[in-house]
């Protein structure tokens, strides 16, 4: 999720603030959040071993980052205990720093 383009295209860096990213399953109704906060973290890539890897600022400078995703996997099929009771949305443990 990255907020409107309008909003942050004319800073300095051409950069929005933050940005997110997230995982939905193939009928949009559960989705998981795979990274929040106050970062940007953008150019997701799965690897064959169930790893995602992207770019992210949150260190201070854009490093290359990894998360597992079984977790994430799960709860965007439904079948996480992750999913809050009520709501189709879920939150999956840290990315680590590569």
């Amino acid at each position: 999720s990255v907020p409107n383009p309008s909003e942050w295209a004319a800073s300095v860096d051409n950069r929005p603030e933050y940005a997110d990213l997230w995982m939905v399953d193939v009928d949009g109704v559960a989705q998981v959040n795979l990274t929040k906060g106050g970062s940007v973290d953008m150019m997701p890539t799965w690897s064959t071993n169930g790893q995602l890897y992207f770019v992210s600022n949150r260190s201070g400078a854009e490093s290359l980052w990894s998360m597992e995703t079984r977790e994430a996997v799960l709860a965007a099929r439904g079948g996480a205990s992750a999913i809050n009771a009520g709501e189709n949305s879920a939150t999956v443990a840290a990315p680590t720093d590569n």
